[in-house]
Protein backbone atom coordinates (compact mmCIF):
# COMPACT_ATOMS: atom_id res chain seq x y z
CA UNK A 1 0.00 0.00 0.00
CA UNK A 2 2.84 2.30 0.84
CA UNK A 3 4.43 1.64 -2.51
CA UNK A 4 1.15 2.20 -4.28
CA UNK A 5 0.64 5.55 -2.64
CA UNK A 6 4.15 6.57 -3.58
CA UNK A 7 3.47 5.77 -7.19
CA UNK A 8 0.22 7.73 -7.02
CA UNK A 9 1.89 10.77 -5.61
CA UNK A 10 4.59 10.47 -8.22
CA UNK A 11 1.94 10.45 -10.95
CA UNK A 12 0.29 13.48 -9.39
CA UNK A 13 3.62 15.25 -9.22
CA UNK A 14 4.32 14.45 -12.86
CA UNK A 15 0.88 15.72 -13.81
CA UNK A 16 1.52 18.92 -11.89
CA UNK A 17 4.86 19.32 -13.67
CA UNK A 18 3.21 18.66 -17.00
CA UNK A 19 0.50 21.20 -16.29
CA UNK A 20 3.08 23.71 -15.15
CA UNK A 21 5.09 23.12 -18.32
CA UNK A 22 1.98 23.51 -20.42
CA UNK A 23 1.09 26.71 -18.61
CA UNK A 24 4.62 28.01 -19.18
CA UNK A 25 4.51 27.14 -22.88
CA UNK A 26 1.06 28.72 -23.11
CA UNK A 27 2.34 31.84 -21.38
CA UNK A 28 5.28 32.02 -23.77
CA UNK A 29 2.92 31.61 -26.72
CA UNK A 30 0.73 34.41 -25.36
CA UNK A 31 3.80 36.57 -24.89
CA UNK A 32 4.97 35.92 -28.47
CA UNK A 33 1.45 36.50 -29.75
CA UNK A 34 1.31 39.79 -27.85
CA UNK A 35 4.70 40.77 -29.29
CA UNK A 36 3.51 39.94 -32.81
CA UNK A 37 0.31 41.90 -32.25
CA UNK A 38 2.44 44.84 -31.09
CA UNK A 39 4.63 44.61 -34.19
CA UNK A 40 1.53 44.33 -36.40
CA UNK A 41 -0.01 47.37 -34.71
CA UNK A 42 3.17 49.38 -35.19
CA UNK A 43 3.42 48.24 -38.84
CA UNK A 44 -0.20 49.19 -39.45
CA UNK A 45 0.41 52.55 -37.80
CA UNK A 46 3.50 53.03 -39.98
CA UNK A 47 1.53 52.10 -43.11
CA UNK A 48 -1.30 54.42 -42.10
CA UNK A 49 1.19 57.20 -41.43
CA UNK A 50 2.90 56.57 -44.80
CA UNK A 51 -0.44 56.56 -46.58
CA UNK A 52 -1.37 59.79 -44.87
CA UNK A 53 1.95 61.32 -45.85
CA UNK A 54 1.56 60.07 -49.45
CA UNK A 55 -1.98 61.42 -49.56
CA UNK A 56 -0.77 64.76 -48.23
CA UNK A 57 2.08 64.82 -50.78
CA UNK A 58 -0.34 63.89 -53.59
CA UNK A 59 -2.75 66.59 -52.50
CA UNK A 60 0.11 69.11 -52.39
CA UNK A 61 1.26 67.97 -55.84
CA UNK A 62 -2.27 68.31 -57.22
CA UNK A 63 -2.55 71.74 -55.66
CA UNK A 64 0.80 72.75 -57.18
CA UNK A 65 -0.30 71.37 -60.58
CA UNK A 66 -3.58 73.26 -60.37
CA UNK A 67 -1.72 76.43 -59.45
CA UNK A 68 0.74 75.91 -62.32
CA UNK A 69 -2.11 75.30 -64.74
CA UNK A 70 -3.74 78.48 -63.53
CA UNK A 71 -0.49 80.39 -64.09
CA UNK A 72 -0.15 78.85 -67.57
CA UNK A 73 -3.71 79.84 -68.44
CA UNK A 74 -3.07 83.36 -67.18
CA UNK A 75 0.20 83.61 -69.14
CA UNK A 76 -1.51 82.20 -72.23
CA UNK A 77 -4.26 84.79 -71.96
CA UNK A 78 -1.65 87.49 -71.45
CA UNK A 79 0.30 86.22 -74.49
CA UNK A 80 -2.86 86.25 -76.61
CA UNK A 81 -3.61 89.79 -75.50
CA UNK A 82 -0.04 90.86 -76.28
CA UNK A 83 -0.13 89.19 -79.70
CA UNK A 84 -3.44 90.85 -80.53
CA UNK A 85 -2.07 94.20 -79.41
CA UNK A 86 1.10 93.62 -81.45
CA UNK A 87 -0.93 92.72 -84.54
CA UNK A 88 -3.01 95.86 -84.08
CA UNK A 89 0.15 97.94 -83.62
CA UNK A 90 1.72 96.42 -86.74
CA UNK A 91 -1.43 97.16 -88.72
CA UNK A 92 -1.46 100.72 -87.45
CA UNK A 93 2.26 101.04 -88.23
CA UNK A 94 1.63 99.84 -91.77
CA UNK A 95 -1.20 102.35 -92.20
CA UNK A 96 1.01 105.10 -90.78
CA UNK A 97 3.96 104.07 -92.96
CA UNK A 98 1.81 104.02 -96.08
CA UNK A 99 0.57 107.51 -95.28
CA UNK A 100 4.12 108.86 -95.09
CA UNK A 101 6.17 109.76 -98.17
CA UNK A 102 8.80 107.13 -98.96
CA UNK A 103 12.52 107.81 -99.11
CA UNK A 104 12.63 108.68 -102.82
CA UNK A 105 16.40 109.15 -102.89
CA UNK A 106 16.86 105.66 -101.45
CA UNK A 107 14.40 104.17 -103.97
CA UNK A 108 16.17 105.92 -106.84
CA UNK A 109 19.62 104.79 -105.72
CA UNK A 110 18.40 101.20 -105.49
CA UNK A 111 16.64 101.19 -108.87
CA UNK A 112 19.10 103.18 -110.97
CA UNK A 113 21.60 100.36 -111.65
CA UNK A 114 18.77 98.28 -113.17
CA UNK A 115 17.55 100.98 -115.60
CA UNK A 116 19.13 101.23 -119.05
CA UNK A 117 18.98 103.50 -122.07
CA UNK A 118 17.69 101.69 -125.15
CA UNK A 119 18.77 102.86 -128.61
CA UNK A 120 17.21 101.48 -131.80
CA UNK A 121 18.11 103.43 -134.93
CA UNK A 122 16.79 106.95 -134.38
CA UNK A 123 14.52 105.82 -131.55
CA UNK A 124 15.71 106.23 -127.99
CA UNK A 125 13.92 105.13 -124.85
CA UNK A 126 14.32 103.37 -121.53
CA UNK A 127 14.32 99.80 -120.32
CA UNK A 128 15.01 97.89 -117.14
CA UNK A 129 16.31 94.55 -115.95
CA UNK A 130 13.49 92.52 -114.40
CA UNK A 131 13.55 89.25 -112.52
CA UNK A 132 11.42 86.94 -114.66
CA UNK A 133 12.97 83.67 -113.56
CA UNK A 134 15.98 81.72 -114.72
CA UNK A 135 18.05 83.05 -117.63
CA UNK A 136 21.12 81.71 -119.39
CA UNK A 137 24.38 82.10 -117.50
CA UNK A 138 25.76 85.61 -117.83
CA UNK A 139 22.66 87.09 -119.47
CA UNK A 140 20.02 89.52 -118.27
CA UNK A 141 16.42 90.03 -119.44
CA UNK A 142 15.52 93.61 -120.31
CA UNK A 143 11.94 94.90 -120.50
CA UNK A 144 10.97 97.89 -122.62
CA UNK A 145 8.05 99.31 -124.63
CA UNK A 146 7.57 97.79 -128.07
CA UNK A 147 7.33 101.19 -129.75
CA UNK A 148 10.88 101.95 -128.57
CA UNK A 149 12.31 99.07 -130.62
CA UNK A 150 9.70 98.47 -133.33
CA UNK A 151 12.03 99.85 -136.02
CA UNK A 152 14.51 97.11 -135.10
CA UNK A 153 12.12 94.29 -135.97
CA UNK A 154 11.75 92.68 -139.38
CA UNK A 155 8.00 92.24 -138.81
CA UNK A 156 5.57 93.21 -136.13
CA UNK A 157 5.98 89.84 -134.43
CA UNK A 158 9.53 88.67 -135.18
CA UNK A 159 12.66 90.32 -133.88
CA UNK A 160 16.07 90.41 -135.53
CA UNK A 161 19.26 89.43 -133.76
CA UNK A 162 21.31 92.15 -132.10
CA UNK A 163 18.48 94.53 -132.96
CA UNK A 164 19.06 97.19 -130.35
CA UNK A 165 21.74 98.76 -128.23
CA UNK A 166 21.53 99.01 -124.48
CA UNK A 167 23.61 101.61 -122.70
CA UNK A 168 24.40 100.82 -119.09
CA UNK A 169 26.45 103.32 -117.13
CA UNK A 170 27.95 104.62 -120.38
CA UNK A 171 28.74 101.12 -121.69
CA UNK A 172 27.09 99.98 -124.95
CA UNK A 173 25.83 96.38 -125.18
CA UNK A 174 24.23 94.57 -128.10
CA UNK A 175 20.71 93.39 -127.30
CA UNK A 176 18.85 90.45 -128.83
CA UNK A 177 15.09 90.79 -128.91
CA UNK A 178 13.35 87.65 -127.73
CA UNK A 179 9.69 88.74 -127.56
CA UNK A 180 7.76 91.52 -129.21
CA UNK A 181 4.08 92.40 -128.77
CA UNK A 182 3.05 95.50 -130.71
CA UNK A 183 -0.55 95.25 -129.48
CA UNK A 184 0.44 95.20 -125.83
CA UNK A 185 3.34 97.59 -126.52
CA UNK A 186 5.84 95.43 -124.62
CA UNK A 187 9.09 93.80 -125.66
CA UNK A 188 11.76 91.63 -124.07
CA UNK A 189 15.38 91.24 -125.03
CA UNK A 190 18.54 89.87 -123.49
CA UNK A 191 22.06 91.19 -123.12
CA UNK A 192 25.21 89.23 -122.41
CA UNK A 193 25.96 91.00 -119.15
CA UNK A 194 24.99 90.86 -115.52
CA UNK A 195 22.75 93.77 -114.61
CA UNK A 196 21.02 94.06 -111.20
CA UNK A 197 17.38 93.07 -111.59
CA UNK A 198 14.30 94.74 -110.18
CA UNK A 199 11.62 92.60 -108.58
CA UNK A 200 8.07 92.57 -109.97
CA UNK A 201 5.35 93.47 -107.50
CA UNK A 202 3.14 90.53 -106.51
CA UNK A 203 0.17 92.73 -105.68
CA UNK A 204 -2.07 94.96 -107.76
CA UNK A 205 -1.54 98.68 -107.06
CA UNK A 206 -4.41 100.60 -105.51
CA UNK A 207 -5.85 103.92 -106.50
CA UNK A 208 -3.90 106.59 -104.62
CA UNK A 209 -0.75 104.48 -104.11
CA UNK A 210 2.62 106.20 -104.44
CA UNK A 211 4.53 105.49 -107.67
CA UNK A 212 7.88 106.61 -109.06
CA UNK A 213 9.34 106.59 -112.56
CA UNK A 214 13.00 106.39 -113.46
CA UNK A 215 14.24 106.68 -117.00
CA UNK A 216 15.95 108.68 -119.72
CA UNK A 217 13.85 111.67 -120.86
CA UNK A 218 14.69 112.81 -124.41
CA UNK A 219 17.46 110.23 -124.45
CA UNK A 220 19.85 112.88 -123.22
CA UNK A 221 22.90 111.52 -121.46
CA UNK A 222 22.73 114.41 -119.02
CA UNK A 223 19.24 113.28 -117.95
CA UNK A 224 19.88 109.53 -117.64
CA UNK A 225 17.99 107.95 -114.73
CA UNK A 226 15.83 110.99 -114.04
CA UNK A 227 13.20 110.47 -111.36
CA UNK A 228 9.61 111.68 -111.06
CA UNK A 229 6.92 110.75 -108.59
CA UNK A 230 3.15 110.71 -108.29
CA UNK A 231 0.30 108.40 -107.43
CA UNK A 232 -1.99 105.90 -109.10
CA UNK A 233 -4.93 107.82 -110.55
CA UNK A 234 -6.88 104.87 -111.88
CA UNK A 235 -6.29 101.18 -112.37
CA UNK A 236 -7.45 100.16 -115.85
CA UNK A 237 -7.65 96.71 -117.43
CA UNK A 238 -4.23 96.87 -119.10
CA UNK A 239 -2.90 100.21 -117.90
CA UNK A 240 -2.15 102.19 -114.77
CA UNK A 241 -3.09 105.83 -115.04
CA UNK A 242 -0.76 107.87 -112.85
CA UNK A 243 0.51 111.37 -112.14
CA UNK A 244 4.28 110.74 -112.33
CA UNK A 245 5.39 113.06 -115.11
CA UNK A 246 7.11 111.57 -118.17
CA UNK A 247 8.70 112.84 -121.38
CA UNK A 248 9.81 111.31 -124.67
CA UNK A 249 12.55 108.86 -123.81
CA UNK A 250 10.87 107.65 -120.61
CA UNK A 251 8.95 104.99 -122.55
CA UNK A 252 9.93 101.48 -121.50
CA UNK A 253 11.17 102.49 -118.07
CA UNK A 254 9.79 101.09 -114.81
CA UNK A 255 6.90 102.38 -112.73
CA UNK A 256 7.97 101.55 -109.17
CA UNK A 257 5.98 101.32 -105.93
CA UNK A 258 7.11 102.44 -102.47
CA UNK A 259 8.74 99.04 -101.88
CA UNK A 260 10.99 99.47 -104.94
CA UNK A 261 9.08 96.83 -106.91
CA UNK A 262 7.91 97.24 -110.50
CA UNK A 263 4.16 97.59 -111.07
CA UNK A 264 4.19 98.77 -114.70
CA UNK A 265 6.08 99.76 -117.84
CA UNK A 266 6.07 103.46 -118.78
CA UNK A 267 4.13 103.82 -122.01
CA UNK A 268 2.59 107.18 -122.88
CA UNK A 269 1.09 110.48 -121.75
CA UNK A 270 -1.93 112.42 -122.98
CA UNK A 271 -1.53 116.10 -123.75
CA UNK A 272 -3.90 118.87 -124.74
CA UNK A 273 -2.56 118.64 -128.28
CA UNK A 274 -2.98 114.85 -128.53
CA UNK A 275 -6.61 114.85 -127.42
CA UNK A 276 -7.71 118.28 -128.64
CA UNK A 277 -8.71 119.52 -125.20
CA UNK A 278 -7.69 122.84 -123.66
CA UNK A 279 -6.54 121.37 -120.34
CA UNK A 280 -4.96 117.92 -119.92
CA UNK A 281 -2.59 117.38 -117.00
CA UNK A 282 -0.93 114.38 -115.41
CA UNK A 283 -2.67 111.77 -117.55
CA UNK A 284 0.25 109.39 -117.83
CA UNK A 285 -0.01 105.67 -118.50
CA UNK A 286 2.04 102.59 -117.70
CA UNK A 287 1.36 99.13 -119.10
CA UNK A 288 0.52 96.61 -116.39
CA UNK A 289 3.11 93.84 -116.05
CA UNK A 290 0.54 91.13 -116.72
CA UNK A 291 0.27 92.38 -120.33
CA UNK A 292 3.67 90.73 -120.83
CA UNK A 293 1.85 87.41 -120.51
CA UNK A 294 -0.47 88.04 -123.45
CA UNK A 295 2.21 87.36 -126.08
CA UNK A 296 5.69 88.27 -124.86
CA UNK A 297 6.02 85.90 -121.91
CA UNK A 298 4.81 82.46 -120.87
CA UNK A 299 5.40 79.96 -118.08
CA UNK A 300 5.88 80.29 -114.35
CA UNK A 301 7.01 83.92 -114.60
CA UNK A 302 3.41 84.87 -115.43
CA UNK A 303 1.93 83.32 -112.30
CA UNK A 304 2.02 86.41 -110.07
CA UNK A 305 2.42 89.43 -112.35
CA UNK A 306 -0.18 92.04 -111.36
Amino acid sequence: MTQGRAIGWTAVALSVVAVASSLFVLHEAHSQNAALRGQLTRLQASITSGQAADAAALAASKAATTAAQGQIAALSAQLTTTQNRLAADEKQLQVTTESLPPDIAKLADAAAPSVVLVSCGSSVGSGFALNLGATAEGTTTIVTAAHVVDSCTTTASHATADAATVIVAGRSLSARLTSFDAGGDVALFTVNARIPVLQPSQTVPRQGDFVMTIGNPLGATELVNSVTQGNVSKLLEDYISNTASISNGNSGGPLINRAGQVVGIIDSALTSESVGQPVVENLNFAVRLRVLCQKALTGAACAHLP
